[in-house]
């Protein structure tokens, strides 16, 4: 086994997360091709932050006891029930008076566990803000992937990763943010070299006799390691510790025109009402498409126009759309829980069904996102708002005040509304922010 300590170093001139950082990243990487440690980057305030943000996520989750996000707990390399999650473990959530390693002995004693916490963007916003802050150079540089970005947060001391020694989905490459306490190695065998020693076996769990050809990252409180997606990889914490991963997330284009067909669904497709008798399609008597055809087209939300267009046109508008709600979350797969969706800690929803409590307000967009929008044909103005489209009737004086939004300034609410003609009346602005404020696109 070949033990590495040190890929890289941090250049003592070039400040994380920089410009120039990420340049060096880039070429220690060969550009997203190579393993890399790169020791020393995160300071014991960063580390603090991280992790106090990981204990405010956990809450949220247990709150909601929510699993549908892939949320994982296994005990002693099992798997478990979301049954037993709700009777074991979302009624005990990390207090924010104790550390993560004092919840963990809390709630699981000397038991060995493993968290597998994923779309950690939207359950943490904090979380997202502060590392779209670090990713701004490097999509700079290297553009926003097409599937987005993502983070999954490990918490643990649960030895062997439990899924065994495995590649990720093609051209999804990690970066993991290490906040201790405890180490954690990470083990990578190349593609080739794997398979001539093991086989085309994924998800193997026969891992000792294949260490010793392994490439090994040791991974201390405050190192950051990237791994390219085309790595055979297990990793190994013995003594508890959380991680935190950020996935840059590109797909073949197969997946790509997938992902676009779910996108022409959610734009186009009417809701279902399984209730409409007219809706359930009759039997057809020949064999031709003639028969029934406008019934199959009806099920679309779309004009004449729409409907008569070209294939290419059309699917050009999807991707465009596409382009547009990712951008607007600064490339994050999954949208922040909203304003009046986000609850208080006994479990209630938030009161968001007034707007005047923004008037006096200073109103910004948060640091790194931009909203999008699109003026339409049939004269609505479609803004994309942290991921989330909304539609309403287009106004010139609307874009002037997203984009002296997107510029970056603060502005106080009865100023930015100053742009809006005299016909407009100060509710209908104070509406129009509100709808972008609660689905998080501007703060104040």
């Amino acid at each position: 086994m070949e033990l590495t300590k040190k890929i890289t170093k941090s250049e003592s001139s070039q400040s994380a997360w920089s410009k120039e950082w990420w340049t060096t990243f880039l070429k220690k990487s060969d550009f997203f091709k190579d393993s890399i440690l790169i020791p020393d980057v995160m300071d014991e305030e960063t580390v603090d932050s991280f992790n106090g943000m990981t204990g405010s996520m956990l809450r949220e989750i247990f709150i909601r006891q929510n699993t549908s996000y892939d949320f994982r707990l296994y005990l002693n390399g099992k798997s478990q029930s979301r049954k037993y999650m709700v009777d074991n473990l979302f009624n005990f959530p990390p207090l924010i008076t104790e550390t993560l390693a004092e919840w963990a002995d809390r709630v699981f004693s000397d038991q060995k566990f493993g968290l597998i916490i994923n779309s950690g963007e939207k359950f943490s916003n904090e979380m997202a803000e502060k590392i779209a802050l670090y990713l701004n150079p490097l999509l700079e540089q290297a553009g926003l992937p097409l599937k987005g970005i993502n983070i999954t947060v490990f918490v643990g001391n649960y030895g062997f990763t439990p899924l065994g020694i495995h590649t990720d989905h093609p051209g999804e490459n990690v970066m993991h943010l290490h906040l201790g306490p405890g180490e954690k190695t990470m083990y990578n065998w190349d593609i080739e070299a794997y398979k001539e020693l093991a086989g085309d076996i994924s998800n193997n769990k026969n891992i000792a006799p294949l260490l010793p050809y392994a490439k090994a990252f040791q991974l201390k409180e405050g190192d950051v390691y990237f791994m390219p997606w085309n790595k055979f990889h297990i990793g190994n914490t013995e003594d508890f510790s959380v991680g935190v991963s950020v996935w840059y997330n590109n797909m073949p284009l197969n997946k790509l025109f997938e992902n676009l067909i779910k996108s022409f669904k959610y734009q186009f497709l009417k809701k279902d009402d399984t209730n409409d008798n007219s809706l359930i399609v009759r039997p057809y008597k020949t064999p031709d498409a003639e028969e029934g055809f406008e019934q199959i087209l009806s099920a679309l939300e779309m004009d004449e126009n729409k409907m008569n267009n070209s294939l290419k046109n059309l699917s050009k508008e999807v991707f465009e759309a596409y382009i547009l709600s990712l951008y607007s979350n600064q490339g994050w797969k999954s949208r922040p829980i909203s304003i009046e969706d986000e609850l208080s800690p006994d479990g209630v929803k938030q009161d968001a069904s007034t707007f005047h409590y923004l008037k006096g307000k200073i109103i910004s967009v948060p640091e790194s996102y931009k909203m999008t929008y699109k003026v339409l044909e049939n004269g609505q103005l479609r803004i994309y708002a942290r991921g989330t489209k909304i539609e309403i009737k287009y106004h010139p004086e609307l874009i002037t005040i997203i984009e002296k939004l997107n510029e970056g300034g603060s502005y106080l609410t009865e100023e930015l509304l100053t742009v809006l003609s005299k016909d407009w009346p100060e509710d209908a602005g104070l509406y129009i922010l509100n709808l972008l404020y609660l689905k998080r696109a501007i703060v104040y």
